[in-house]
């Protein structure tokens, strides 16, 4: 066996080793660099090849931005600059 195949079967990719820390319909809190909080709805999770995650959602609070949409990247204990999941 090669050094190449030995890799291959032993080292995973970080998307392999993760699990998403949300699914579709869980909410997390987002704040703006202004200090304005914002709870939002998660519309799609996508694994990046660094071992984070790419979240995709729906603004549901404050009202008045509930036609906004959020995109961030949280690590895989769901957490990432300014976003926490909702407890």
């Amino acid at each position: 066996m090669s050094i190449l195949e030995a890799t291959e079967t032993i080292v995973p990719t970080h998307a392999e080793r993760a699990r998403a820390p949300y699914r579709r319909g869980d909410r997390i809190l987002a704040t703006s660099p202004e200090g304005t909080r914002y709870q939002v709805r998660v519309e799609a999770v996508t694994p990046t090849g660094t071992g984070e995650f790419s979240i995709l959602g729906a603004v549901v609070a404050p009202r008045r931005f509930r036609s906004h949409v959020l995109s961030t990247v949280v690590g895989a204990d769901g957490f990432g600059p300014a976003v926490q999941p909702v407890l």
